[in-house]
C-alpha cells in the first residue's frame, strides 16, 4: 500500500540521522528531523517548521502532522524518540496510513553512545576534524535501567503493531550502509530507486573505536554482559519446537515405587536398564512403554510413589547425540554429515575434538530453529523436554546419575558411562563455551557447572 508519510521510531545514538541522511538521498521525500522533540522542534536551533513554533506544537501536535502531510507532493516523514510526545506515537502506530520504520541497534553501544555524547557534547558530526573523543565510566546500574526501558518500548511497539495488524520496516544501525537494504526499504515506502539523488547532509560516525577504548573500567562492562547473558536465556524468545512427551520411553517398576520419566538420553538410558534390574532384584517386573491410561492406573495405585527425570550434562549429552549422529555409521544421520562438512567445516580426517566443535557450533542455530535440519530428540534441550513431560506427569524428583542410588536402598552400584571417559580426553575449554552457548536456557535452569566427568 502506498502511505502518507513515515515516522522513523528509534532511541537517541542509533544512527537516527544517518537513515534520515539516507532518506533524503531521494527525491520526493521530505524529512524534518526531530519533529516533536520536547526541547525544540525539527532541528535544534530551528525555530518553527510549517508554522508552528514549540508552544502551538505542543497545543495541537495532530494539527501539525496534518500539516506535513499535505503540504507538499512529497512523501513527509520525522524521526520519533522515546521520550517524545507520546500522543504522536499512539497515533502514528494506530495509523495505517504511516509507515512506521523500526531503527535498533546493540543497547550496550548506544549506551555508551549516548554517555560520551553527553560529556562531549557532540551530537552529530558533519566534518572529521571537528570530531570530540572521551572516555565514559561505564555504571552497570545505569545500564540494566536503560536496556530495561529500551526493551519495554520495543516490545510496547511491537505489540502494538501486533494487535493492529499492521507491519513495519526493521533496521538496525549495522545495516544502514547497505546500499540493497536501503534500496529494500525505499520499496517499503514505495519510492523508485531511479529517485535517488545526493544525500543533503552528511553525518559522519562518531567514536568509531572498539568498546574497550571508550570505557575506563572495562572489567565492569564484561561482569554486567555476564550476568545479563544468564537472564537473556530467561527472557529470550525459544523457538525449539515442543517435543512430544515421550511416555512409549517410562518406566514404571512394580517392587519399587518409582516411576523413570525418561529424557531422550543416552545416559536415561543406561539408567533404565540399571533401575530394571533393581526392581527385579525386589521381585518386581518392571514395564516400559505403558500409555497415558496405564500411567494414570499406575500413579493411582501406588501412595508415595516417586516419578522422577534423570539430567545429563549438556556437555556429555552433546557429544552422545554427535557419537550416534556423526560418529556411528549405522545410526548416523546422512544429511547431518552433509551439512556440517558443507557449512561448519566438518571433514572425516579431522581429529575428533576439531569434529566436535563443529558439531557444537552447528547446535546453537539448530535449537532457534535456524538450520535445514530439525532439532532431534537426542540433542533437543532438556528444559524443551521436561516441559513438555510435566504435562503428564510432573517430576517430583530431578536427578543426575550419580544420585541415582538415593532412590534405592542396598542398591547394586552404578555401572560406569561408557562414552564419559572418552569425553574427558576429548573436552577442552572451546567446547564448554560452544556448550554453554547452545543449551544456555539449560545451564540456567538447572544449574550446570562445567563438565568434570560425571554425568
Amino acid at each position: 500500500m502506498s502511505f502518507d508519510y513515515f515516522v522513523i521510531l528509534a532511541d537517541m545514538r542509533t544512527g537516527s540521522n544517518l537513515l534520515e541522511d539516507r532518506l533524503s538521498a531521494f527525491k520526493g521525500v521530505s524529512s524534518y528531523g526531530e519533529l516533536f522533540n520536547p526541547h525544540f522542534i525539527g532541528r535544534p536551533k530551528a525555530e518553527s517548521v510549517l508554522g508552528f513554533d514549540v508552544r502551538a506544537r505542543n497545543a495541537d501536535p495532530l494539527a501539525l502532522l496534518g500539516v506535513m502531510t499535505t503540504s507538499d507532493e512529497t512523501l513527509p516523514g520525522f524521526r520519533l524518540f522515546r521520550d517524545h510526545d507520546p500522543r504522536v506515537l499512539a497515533h502514528c502506530l494506530d495509523d495505517p496510513r504511516c509507515a512506521k520504520i523500526i531503527l535498533t541497534r546493540n543497547t550496550l553501544d548506544s549506551f555508551v553512545s549516548l554517555q560520551i555524547a553527553r560529556r562531549t557534547g557532540q551530537w552529530w558530526m558533519g566534518d572529521i576534524k571537528k570530531a570530540r573523543t572521551a572516555k565514559i565510566r561505564f555504571d552497570a546500574e545505569d545500564y540494566s535501567d536503560y536496556r530495561d526501558a529500551v526493551n519495554r518500548y520495543r516490545q510496547d511497539i511491537r505489540q502494538q503493531l501486533q494487535m493492529s495488524g499492521q507491519t513495519a520496516f526493521f533496521i538496525d544501525y549495522d545495516e544502514l550502509g547497505d546500499d540493497k537494504i536501503i534500496a529494500g526499504l525505499a520499496g517499503f515506502l514505495g519510492l523508485s530507486k531511479s529517485d535517488k539523488s545526493t544525500p543533503k547532509r552528511h553525518g559522519r560516525p562518531q567514536n568509531p573505536t572498539s568498546l574497550r577504548d571508550k570505557v575506563t573500567n572495562p572489567r565492569a562492562v564484561e561482569g554486567s554482559l555476564k550476568a545479563q547473558i544468564d537472564l537473556d536465556a530467561d527472557e529470550r524468545p525459544e523457538f525449539e519446537p515442543s517435543p512430544p512427551p515421550g511416555t512409549k520411553g517410562f518406566v514404571a517398576c512394580t517392587a519399587l515405587p518409582l516411576l523413570h520419566l525418561t529424557l531422550a538420553s543416552e545416559t536415561a538410558r543406561h539408567a533404565n536398564t540399571w533401575l530394571m534390574a533393581q526392581d527385579r532384584a525386589a521381585g518386581g517386573s518392571p514395564r516400559q512403554g505403558s500409555s497415558q491410561r496405564d500411567l494414570r492406573k499406575w500413579l493411582r495405585s501406588r501412595q508415595g510413589h516417586i516419578a522422577f527425570v534423570l539430567l545429563e550434562h549438556p556437555l556429555l549429552r552433546a557429544f552422545h547425540a554427535f557419537v550416534a549422529t556423526v560418529l556411528d555409521p549405522q545410526t548416523e544421520s546422512p544429511d547431518l554429515v552433509k551439512l556440517l562438512a558443507s557449512e561448519y567445516d566438518d571433514t572425516p580426517d579431522a581429529d575428533l575434538g576439531a569434529r566436535f566443535s563443529s558439531f557444537l557450533t552447528f547446535l546453537e542455530p539448530n535449537l532457534k530453529t535456524q538450520t535445514s535440519i530439525g532439532v532431534d530428540r537426542r540433542w533437543g534441550s532438556q528444559t524443551a523436554q521436561v516441559q513438555s513431560i510435566s504435562s503428564v506427569v510432573p517430576p517430583r524428583r530431578v536427578l543426575e546419575w550419580h544420585e541415582l542410588p538415593s532412590l534405592i536402598a542396598n542398591s547394586t552400584p552404578l555401572p560406569p558411562l561408557p562414552s564419559a571417559a572418552r569425553l574427558e580426553n576429548v573436552a577442552t575449554p572451546e567446547h564448554h563455551e560452544l556448550v554453554r552457548r547452545a543449551y544456555r536456557r539449560d545451564f540456567m535452569m538447572f544449574g550446570f557447572s562445567d563438565y568434570t566427568g560425571s554425568a
